[in-house]
């Protein structure tokens, strides 16, 4: 489905953001910002150390609030102080390292935490605590545990518990696999996809691995220096290599594979973004 066909669920228009306004630290982290996101749609932003990546997506649940400009969630104004509930309510957001905010006794008591909070009934809990563990990937086993005898990949996907609990019809990632070894960024990857598909919500991710942006990602954005200077799929935007390095950003490693490939193999397409991908083209191409 075409992006004008959806409905559009998050608006930035002319959004600038400063850190640190009028003093000797004043530092622009964002300049003229103009996105629209769509319902159902997983949408990886990726670039350069210090782009505004992070500053960004802080924006799309109202935690930072633009200098100039507006960002409205299904409607509602970012800006509006009286709004905030119901924003937090759409947009769940999980830090970078959301793992170490897990503080209760229980991974169960953590996760139900956020629903005490919002004086939800006892009775709602325990039917909403387990299911959103089990969207997460935890067992029931690692429900009764504290969070800190949890790995690490289980302690991340304790924290998205925490927020898939509360029902956000958006889930916003800051950088979800910092910290984790290589299994366990496969395994929390498989899960988050496994929320796009079963729960057909809309996912925002920050992210670094141009491998696992390449596996999942239906749209992708770059930002540089605080500017929007690509958005697009992932054909357009890895099919652009000599501006992703210019950018200080990379191609997957099995693109860079495929394009040696090429130089003995012209009938080869290098146009590969997946191992799964480049395993099909080459035998494809063996067959002939």
């Amino acid at each position: 489905m075409k992006a004008q066909e959806r409905k559009k669920i998050i608006s930035v228009k002319n959004v600038s953001f400063t850190y640190a306004k009028n003093t000797p630290f004043e530092k622009k982290a964002l300049e003229d910002i103009n996105l629209d996101f769509y319902g159902n749609e997983y949408t990886a932003i990726i670039g350069a150390t210090g782009s505004g990546k992070s500053t960004l997506i802080q924006h799309l649940n109202g935690l930072l609030k633009p200098d100039k400009g507006e960002v409205t969630v299904d409607g509602i104004d970012t800006k509006d102080k009286k709004a905030q509930g119901d924003l937090r309510r759409k947009v769940g957001l999980v830090f970078q390292y959301a793992q170490y905010q897990l503080f209760e006794e229980t991974v169960y008591k953590d996760i139900e935490f956020g629903l005490i909070k919002r004086n939800v009934p006892e009775e709602e809990r325990k039917k909403r605590v387990p299911k959103a563990a089990k969207l997460a990937g935890l067992t029931e086993e690692n429900l009764k545990v504290s969070p800190y005898d949890l790995s690490g990949g289980q302690k991340k996907r304790a924290a998205i518990a925490g927020i898939l609990v509360l029902k956000p019809e958006i889930l916003v990632l800051d950088e979800p696999a910092a910290g984790l070894d290589p299994e366990g960024t496969r395994e929390l990857f498989a899960t988050i996809q496994n929320l796009h598909k079963s729960k057909e919500c809309t996912v925002i991710l920050v992210a670094h691995s141009m491998e696992l942006v390449a596996l999942y990602a239906e749209r992708i954005i770059v930002l540089d220096q605080g500017k929007v200077v690509m958005d697009g799929t992932r054909d357009e935007v890895f099919g652009n290599e000599e501006k992703l390095l210019s950018l200080g950003l990379d191609i997957p490693e099995i693109t860079k594979v495929m394009k040696k490939i090429k130089e003995k193999h012209p009938n080869i397409n290098d146009r590969i973004y997946t191992v799964d991908d480049a395993k099909e083209e080459i035998l494809k191409n063996l067959a002939k």
